[in-house]
Formats: C-alpha cells, structure tokens, sequence
C-alpha cells in the first residue's frame, strides 16, 4: 500500500477546488504550455480558495519562451504585491533564474520534465567505453550527485517525478540527501513539444498557422489506443499522457506527496 503524507490536486483548464476537498496542496497552472499558466485573477481566485479549504497553493510552470518567462514575472509580481502565499514548480531552468530575483518569496520545487531528464529510461550513457558498449546506468550515474548538490544551492529541497518507474530508481538516495520526493498519479506523459495538437480540434491535426490560442484543451482530450505499448495515449493540448497500470491503492511507495492528476 503506498503512502503519502500530503495530498496535492492539479486543477484542471477550469480551476475550482471540489467542495468537500482534503487536500493539503492544490497545484494550478500547467507543465507543459505557457500559454495555460493562470492569470492573476486566476491566481487570486484560487488563493480565496485555498484559505477557505486549508489548503497550501502550488503554482505549476512549464518551459518558457522569453514572453512567456515576461509574463510570468508580471504574475510573481502581482503574487508577491498581494501577499500571496505560494510554492513555485518549476520546468524551465531560466525560471530558476528568474527566482534570484525574488529571494525567499517561493518554495521552489524541481518538476517533473526536470527531473526526468536524468531518470528517463532513454537516457543511456556508457562511462566506460565512451559509447562501444549502451549500458542503463542506475540512479547514482543518471541522477548524479553534483544534480542534487546542485538543487540544493538553490534551495530546492523537492523533486517531482514523472512515473513509479522513475521513484523506484532514486535507491533511498534522496532521503540520504533530505530531498522530498513527489509523483504524479494516475497519469505521466509520454511526450511533449511546442506543436499543440489540440488547436482547432484533435481530428483535424492542422497547425494553428494564425499562432492564436483558444484553450480548447481545457474542454477537450483524444485517446486512442496503442498497439504497442497495448495501453490507451491521451492527448491533451501539445503532450501525451499513460495511465500507470497499478491501481493508486496497490502501490509500494513511499512518497511525501502524490499529486493527483486524473482529468477525468
């Protein structure tokens, strides 16, 4: 049986908090788009909110083109003016930046796209050979140590991880490090880019040439099935998510907070 010690639940493209919610971290905003990242009316909504049901706020943020990076600054501004209280993920390595600029007003925490950068199962490196021999290296050569002393200069003291698969392969190395882990459940992506699949609907796969959004994707998911992987793929905007195959209630984990994101 898994176990958590705090519960989080990412909204979805219509922000509101379930009325009988016991959650201790509601997440709004998105991993993988920076046009999804919530306004400060949004913000300020949901923060209302948060104070109502007892629960902590966590701001999601993707990876970010230079506007994007502009407006968020404009939302930490507004975040900070109205005394918001807030924890920051974070997915592009330029928001870390960014925060130098805001010292102590966040707790930051390492996303998931991060993180997996150093856990994917994809990522092969041969130390001994110089690239003769592919070997899987385990958690101590794909999630070196120099990353966590690293995050922890920052003051980043959470990772976020994309599947079990991924928490399996820490070893106990983040515990050993005062590093909490955290995991998305029941969904964890597959893949995503810049390319939205979702504009102006799924079934017609045409690029938004007007670059304008509509945000279909808060109303709108396509699945299909998968003859290899023998599961179903969501789609959901410009990223593709999996269901984990092990019920929630049958896991071994031991997780300090699972972050439920089922869009259904």
């Amino acid at each position: 049986m898994a176990f958590f010690r705090e519960k989080a639940l990412l909204l979805g493209g219509e922000p509101n908090i379930p009325a009988s919610s016991s959650f201790d971290y509601i997440y709004v905003g998105d991993e993988f788009c920076e046009r999804r990242l919530p306004d400060s009316e949004t913000i300020s909504g949901i923060a209302e909110q948060c104070v109502k049901s007892g629960a902590n706020l966590t701001l999601v943020t993707s990876y970010f083109t230079g506007e994007g990076i502009d407006r968020l600054k404009a939302l930490l501004d507004y975040i900070i003016l109205n005394s918001i209280a807030c924890e920051l993920v974070i997915n592009d390595w330029g928001v870390l930046e960014l925060l130098e600029d805001y010292s102590g007003h966040f707790r930051a925490i390492a996303g998931r796209l991060l993180t997996s950068r150093y856990l994917s199962k994809f990522n092969y490196q041969d130390l001994r050979s110089k690239g003769a021999e592919i070997v899987n290296e385990d958690f101590d050569c794909s999630f070196p140590g120099a990353f966590l002393d690293f995050l922890k200069t920052r003051n980043i003291t959470a990772l976020e991880f994309n599947n079990t698969n991924h928490l399996l392969k820490t070893h106990g190395q983040l515990k050993k490090n005062n590093i909490k882990a955290h995991i998305y459940l029941p969904y964890y992506y597959l893949n995503t880019s810049r390319y939205c699949s979702c504009a102006r609907g799924y079934g017609s796969y045409m690029r938004n040439t007007d670059d304008t959004c509509n945000k279909e994707c808060n109303n709108l998911v396509a699945i299909r099935r998968d003859g290899y992987l023998n599961t179903d793929i969501l789609s959901m905007g410009n990223t593709h998510f999996v269901k984990e195959k092990i019920g929630i209630e049958d896991l071994t984990l031991d997780a300090d907070r699972v972050i439920f994101n089922d869009p259904f």
